[in-house]
């Protein structure tokens, strides 16, 4: 075994692992977003509360809802077992 082939196949191993982590980074992107939506919800809802005192509207503040299509997951799933992950 020579230098290029150890080479290539550290290379392919290192390229695979970057690809497993692109991939679960992506997958995990709408938690995240759904993480910072609500607490920036729980930041309006305080600052309401703050502002207003017991005249706070809590019903006019929108919230974020990034989880709730089935489909989203499905297809990831889907992506990620036809990669072989």
């Amino acid at each position: 075994m020579n230098y290029t082939q150890i080479k290539g196949y550290i290379d392919a191993h290192l390229v695979g692992i970057d690809q497993k982590t692109s991939l679960l980074e992506q997958s995990n992107r709408p938690e995240f977003k759904q993480i910072a939506a609500d607490e920036q919800y729980e930041k309006k809802e305080l600052n309401e509360a703050l502002n207003k005192g017991d005249k706070a509207r809590y019903d006019l503040i929108p919230e974020k809802d990034y989880q709730s299509s089935p489909g989203l997951k499905a297809k990831l799933l889907q992506l990620k077992t036809a990669l072989g992950f």
